[in-house]
């Protein structure tokens, strides 16, 4: 009977860290910038796509585009940026492509004695992965001075999927260390 018990125990182990992984909330930031951009010279902010309108794009915001747009605007005016439509020093891109992942896991649930005969469970679990993109553009220019991805698991319920795209864009912006009007002292990395 305590064999049993041990062994429901010592197999519950690996299930319970796929889950424990699988909950996790956003990985995989990538940022990069254009080293010679001087970034003091920039203090507004508009969306690439509600300046530069373009004919293959419908003309209302996505649900995910838009809580990707208020994140950013967000974070940016949390680094001293303002919002503005006329004639605005960066311009902000903002994209989200969702994938349909698999993960295969296996399982002998007569762990130790396969070699007597025992089988494996193999259990495919299908996830949607979200890669949000930011690009920060110069205005005036047009020229890619920042750039910011990150992935994060999506969400069927509205409020979590929400939670989740910003909670991903802030930890984005924490790599984007530039503060309107003022020189950086450190630079955002790729990682």
């Amino acid at each position: 009977m305590k064999t049993t018990r041990f062994n429901k125990l010592f197999l519950m182990i690996p299930v319970m860290g796929l889950l424990l992984a699988s909950c996790s909330s956003v990985s995989n930031v990538v940022t990069d910038y254009d080293a010679g951009t001087d970034f003091s010279r920039f203090k507004t902010y508009n969306f690439w796509d509600d300046v530069k309108k373009t004919d293959d794009k419908p003309s209302y915001d996505q649900l995910d585009e838009r809580r990707i747009k208020e994140a950013v605007a967000q974070s940016l005016e949390s680094k001293g940026y303002e919002f503005t439509e006329d004639n605005p020093d960066l311009l902000a891109n903002v994209r989200i492509m969702v994938k349909t992942k698999r993960n295969a896991t296996t399982m002998n649930p007569y762990y130790g004695y396969w070699r007597f005969g025992g089988y494996n469970n193999v259990n495919i679990n299908e996830y949607e992965e979200a890669t949000i993109l930011v690009d920060i553009v110069d205005a005036s220019k047009n020229v890619l001075v920042w750039q910011g991805s990150i992935q994060s698991p999506t969400a069927k319920d509205p409020e979590e999927r929400d939670r989740k795209i910003k909670d991903a864009v802030m930890k984005m912006f924490i790599k984007f260390d530039h503060r309107a009007g003022q020189s950086s002292s450190t630079s955002s990395s790729s990682e």
